[in-house]
């Protein structure tokens, strides 16, 4: 359940990286620092995971997909999502993409309407206002969100932690009855993330009073949650047979990527010839250092 909380804690940071810096740069800030985590948990044994660096069978290729995961993380800074123009400091007003209206969640809300009204809206109807504030465009919030992602990437990085600690004492006291099999370990993970993100919320709504509810997106997030579990069950099968020190580099490839396609193609929060080659290069460097943190595991002599 410990697992579970870390997880949910690290997503309460998720609504404003989306509005500082957007989906694409943020998740790619997040999972970039969330592999490293897990490699480095993995390598060093830090927080009581045990080392799995006996199983590295290439230093070279391990620490070459290190540095180009570093590398993909350090140009992930330099997107610049929809709202900066020329570096001026004026917020830009123009479309904006359904995930910033649905997600702001701030006294502010779109064309400064009152709440009501944004509830009373379809998606679509909300997506199609003309004129909103998009992402503000300041060095400072960039920053923030940026240190937010660095800051959830932690918590997403070390949240198999808990499950594997007990992993790697089964058998032994006081964990003699316990499952070397991660999922065994579902239910338990779930169960901390639903405690702990209803614990957040009563918190939340009585901080903030009346608290934000939007009914258009309960069923798609009710969709993404079925998603994600189903997503992480497996990615407990991957950390069983392969290690966190191959299925993290592995499973937070990808993520990245299509949030990129998505804000591209889709959101529109990515805009330029800039931000095209700056994705474009943050996927060749993701991948490749997954590849090359995965191969070093591979044993040539066998």
């Amino acid at each position: 359940m410990l697992g579970g909380a870390i997880w949910c804690t690290g997503q309460l940071a998720v609504v404003p990286i989306v509005q500082n810096i957007g989906i694409a740069k943020g998740l790619i800030i997040w999972g970039s620092t969330a592999m490293l985590t897990g490699w480095a948990c993995s390598v060093f044994g830090l927080l009581g995971v045990t080392s799995q660096a006996a199983g590295v069978q290439s230093w070279a290729l391990n620490l070459s997909g290190l540095a180009l995961a570093l590398a993909s993380l350090s140009v992930s800074l330099l997107l610049r999502p929809l709202g900066r123009e020329g570096g001026g400091e004026r917020e830009r007003r123009g479309e904006c993409p359904l995930e910033q209206i649905l997600l702001n969640s701030k006294q502010g809300t779109p064309m400064d309407e009152p709440r009501h009204n944004l509830n009373q809206d379809t998606p679509m109807e909300l997506a199609k206002r003309e004129t909103c504030v998009w992402l503000a465009p300041r060095d400072n919030v960039q920053g923030r969100g940026a240190c937010l992602a660095l800051v959830a990437g932690l918590f997403f990085g070390t949240n198999f932690n808990p499950s594997q600690y007990i992993i790697d004492r089964a058998g032994s006291p006081p964990w003699l009855d316990a499952s070397v099999h991660g999922l065994d370990y579902v239910h338990a993970q779930f169960s901390g993330i639903l405690l702990a993100s209803t614990i957040y919320f009563v918190v939340y709504a009585a901080l903030h009073r009346p608290p934000t509810i939007l009914p258009e997106v309960a069923l798609p997030a009710i969709m993404s949650g079925i998603m994600w579990g189903v997503a992480d069950s497996l990615w407990f099968i991957a950390n069983e047979k392969l290690g966190f020190v191959v299925a993290f580099p592995i499973i937070l490839a990808g993520p990245g990527i299509v949030a990129s396609s998505w804000s591209i193609f889709y959101l529109g929060e990515l805009r330029g010839s800039r931000n095209f080659m700056l994705v474009a290069l943050i996927s060749v460097l993701v991948v490749a250092g997954a590849m090359l943190l995965s191969l070093s595991r591979v044993d040539y002599n066998t």
